[in-house]
């Protein structure tokens, strides 16, 4: 049995995968950040630019969706808690929009007894 005081720090692997919905009319983002807080200590941050195929990013796009998968193979985690996340947009360095879900992921130890 190992106890709670001696699982950490571990090491958590953690894929995301992000779809935005840009519809006619909306500023078309060319970067992205996003920043992952656990226990609203800053864990990560990955940002880089967001390529598009045809006309680019200077023509609106009609019901286009950005996809971003990313992955963080080895997130060092302090102990248990929440992991939330913010992903900010930009269009040329200028803040388009910033997005923090309410929502989180729960890290817990859980103990495994045999009885």
């Amino acid at each position: 049995m190992v106890a709670a005081a001696n699982f950490w720090p571990q090491k958590l692997a953690l894929s995301v995968f992000i779809r935005i919905k840009i519809e006619k009319g909306d500023l078309v983002p060319t970067e992205f950040r996003l920043e992952l807080f656990h226990n609203n200590n800053k864990l990560a941050v990955v940002g880089g630019n967001i390529g598009y195929l045809g006309d680019g990013a200077d023509q609106a796009i009609a019901d286009g969706i950005i996809a971003l998968p990313l992955s963080f193979p080895q997130l060092p985690l302090s102990g248990p808690g929440t992991i939330n996340a913010k992903i900010t947009l930009f269009r040329k360095d200028k803040e388009v929009i910033s997005i923090s879900p309410e929502c989180g992921l729960a890290i817990v130890f859980q103990e495994i007894t045999n009885n």
